[in-house]
């Protein structure tokens, strides 16, 4: 954000020039005039403002859409003291008509021009969507508002912006640089949200979670950013959703998605208790139905051997396990005192020739009638189904298999990736 230098001389007939000024107070941009002696009287600024068109002569005006309420604002001074001083008071949104609508060929002065800067880079982050929703307490107010969402390079911008501020910018405001931007934001998103007559569609349901979605959603586009409170359950299912974009701002300032009750997958978990699920079952059910639909059955050959299906309409429906592989040769080896460990390598025939061969045609054969057989039973249950391999040894059991049709070595990370972009971008 480069910080333009110059003045901007707002002339009025009949008056001594003047030059605008910024500084924020009260979560607003106050604009006034000073032309090196004395503030410029309230008259200036009722002259200065409410028009909408550029003058050569007369100088420039701002919109109408941006004037704002006249009040006074008490100054301190550099040598000490203060000064009361007329102001006109920007909203966020006028403030930022006021000051993106300025010829290119003007200049401000330092204060508008870091103002100038500061809104431009808001109205960037709003039209580019890096903004989130958030739910806080405001003293005895629930509100909701727009925060930006800074990537690293933002971060940097900002942080320059903060260290070359004019002191007049914030001058008897304990306002930080992030603070100012984040109230741009978010008079910025809501203004925009307001005049579109933004309402999300959520339908006519009137449970305590659909209310206070409703509430929410409204006080982030009207200018009142307020929840208004309403019963117990109410104010429960608030809090619950306030939680729910906590997580989301933190998943979109690069904090991981962890798999667990509340994150998005996409499919209905139809478990007695779903959190008892495995989140590496769950992923493997996303992935399985976004490649191939449904039914399909997902084998996962971990350190459990795993069945487990989902159906054609995206539903988790359960499955089976079973010891996996390698800890049953862990607890073969262990236990039989005359059995050597021996590699794992695909076995050529039934009947081995050697206690090695033996114990491959065992574990690989074995292992392959097992899920053949358990995909048999699910199929007597459901209809035919697609089956998909997956896991470290899925390699060496899929080629021996009569019902595996598929092998994909990646997709508990699909599912995963999955799951991370319905959470993160959603």
């Amino acid at each position: 954000m480069q910080q333009p230098v110059g003045t901007l001389n707002r002339m009025s007939r009949d008056r001594s020039p003047f030059i605008a000024q910024g500084t924020w107070r009260s979560g607003a941009l106050h604009v006034w005039g000073w032309n090196g002696d004395s503030a410029a009287s309230a008259a200036w600024l009722y002259s200065g403002f409410g028009r909408s068109r550029w003058d050569a002569q007369e100088g420039w005006h701002d919109s109408p859409a941006s004037f704002g309420e006249l009040s006074r604002l008490q100054l301190e001074l550099p040598d000490g003291g203060q000064r009361s001083i007329p102001t006109i008071r920007l909203d966020p949104y006028g403030a930022a008509i006021w000051l993106s609508d300025t010829p290119d060929d003007d200049e401000l002065s330092p204060s508008l021009a870091w103002f100038a800067s500061l809104v431009g880079y808001a109205v960037q982050l709003v039209n580019a969507r890096r903004l989130v929703a958030t739910v806080d307490q405001e003293g005895p107010f629930t509100v909701a508002r727009w925060k930006p969402v800074l990537d690293a390079v933002g971060t940097d911008a900002l942080a320059h912006a903060a260290s070359v501020a004019p002191p007049i910018c914030r001058n008897g405001s304990p306002a930080s640089t992030e603070d100012i931007l984040a109230l741009l934001v978010d008079g910025f998103a809501r203004a925009v949200l307001h005049h579109a007559g933004w309402k999300p569609d959520l339908g006519r349901k009137r449970s305590a979670e659909v209310q206070a979605a409703r509430a929410v959603f409204a006080a982030l586009a009207k200018p009142d950013p307020v929840i208004r409170t309403g019963t117990d359950d109410f104010e429960v299912s608030v809090e619950l959703l306030s939680k729910g974009l906590v997580r989301h701002r933190r998943r979109l300032d690069g904090e991981p998605v962890v798999l667990e009750p509340g994150v998005k997958t996409g499919i209905s978990i139809l478990y007695n208790d779903p959190k008892e699920v495995g989140p590496d079952r769950i992923a493997n059910a996303v992935a399985a139905y976004d490649l191939f639909g449904g039914p399909t059955i997902m084998v996962d050959f971990g350190t459990a051997t795993t069945c487990d299906v989902v159906s054609g309409s995206g539903e988790y429906l359960g499955g089976a396990i079973a010891p996996g592989i390698e800890i049953s040769l862990d607890a073969l080896f262990g236990r039989a005192a005359a059995v050597r460990q021996v590699a794992l390598e695909r076995p050529v025939h039934v009947l081995g020739k050697s206690t090695m061969e033996s114990i491959r045609s065992g574990t690989g054969f074995g292992y392959a009638s097992m899920v053949d057989g358990l995909c048999a039973r699910i199929e007597s249950e459901l209809g035919e189904c697609t089956v998909v391999a997956t896991g470290g040894l899925a390699h060496l059991i899929a080629p021996i298999s009569d019902r595996i049709e598929h092998v994909e070595p990646w997709l508990t990370l699909h599912g995963l990736r999955l799951i991370h972009e319905k959470n993160v971008a959603s």
